[in-house]
């Protein structure tokens, strides 16, 4: 709060002061986003059976396509806005109430997951045309206004978004039937209860990979630079999660992830 008014001279005590305090400050919105369908989870759950999660996903379906559509029509209509968007509106839970009840609705029917786990290749070939779709607007909109104005809120977006998961999800659900003792799943299994430090740290590690990547000229191809430091990004903010959970770092992780002994 401080900060953002010495920098952008915003009041203490506002409507957007609230804003931020209830859906986060730049990146870690997704943590608050969390938090709110916690909150959502917790007042609903008796609701969340048969008819009454159906019409629950149903209606997160419409919140979901609704805003990726006032998206897409405001970017369009009234041009670039500098990211002000997505990052301000993009903090509330309603863009992603697809992806959480879509979760809780295949908790609830798992042979959900099954069955898609029987179509790969439609939900592969799902993957990489949704995925050429949103490539081609984002690209639109490097070519018409100089940068990407919607990185997540375009109608592409979201169904790339959500063909892609479920291609990952079905595509998982099938390699753990087969190998059970795979390294590569055990291994990202078990990563798990990393993932809340790795995405806290990972931001730092993605500027220094950045920084490092163009200072050795490396390949800017997007389909070798993206991957390569999408790896680097994971192991690096993996490491220093599993590394800081050694006793000698004990409180150096209680201030950094707010980890207990």
């Amino acid at each position: 709060m401080l900060l953002f008014k010495a920098i952008f001279s915003c009041p203490i005590l506002s409507g957007e002061t609230i804003w931020f305090l209830t859906t986060g400050y730049i990146h870690l919105y997704f943590v608050f986003v969390l938090i709110q369908f916690y909150f959502i989870y917790y007042f609903t759950r008796s609701c969340l059976h048969e008819r009454g999660l159906n019409i629950t996903l149903t209606v997160a379906i419409t919140l979901t396509f609704l805003f990726y559509i006032t998206s897409n029509l405001l970017l369009w209509i009234q041009g670039p806005d500098h990211h002000f968007f997505e990052w301000h509106y993009g903090k509330a839970f309603i863009p992603w109430c697809l992806f959480f009840f879509w979760g809780v609705w295949t908790g609830r029917f798992p042979q959900v997951i099954a069955a898609l786990s029987r179509h790969l290749l439609l939900l592969g070939s799902g993957t990489i045309v949704t995925f050429a779709a949103f490539y081609w607007e984002t690209h639109l909109e490097v070519t018409l206004w100089g940068y990407n104005v919607r990185q997540y809120f375009l109608i592409t977006g979201v169904l790339f978004q959500f063909i892609s998961a479920n291609f990952i999800l079905a595509l998982f659900y099938r390699l753990d039937q087969l190998y059970k003792k795979s390294f590569l799943l055990n291994f990202l299994s078990r990563s798990g209860i990393d993932t809340f430090g790795i995405y806290l740290s990972h931001l730092a590690f993605v500027y220094i990979l950045l920084k490092c990547w163009n200072a050795l000229n490396l390949s800017p191809v997007p389909l070798i630079k993206i991957p390569c430091l999408f790896a680097m990004t994971w192991f690096s903010s993996q490491m220093l999660v599993k590394l800081l959970r050694l006793k000698v770092f004990t409180n150096l992780n209680k201030i950094l992830f707010g980890g207990r002994s």
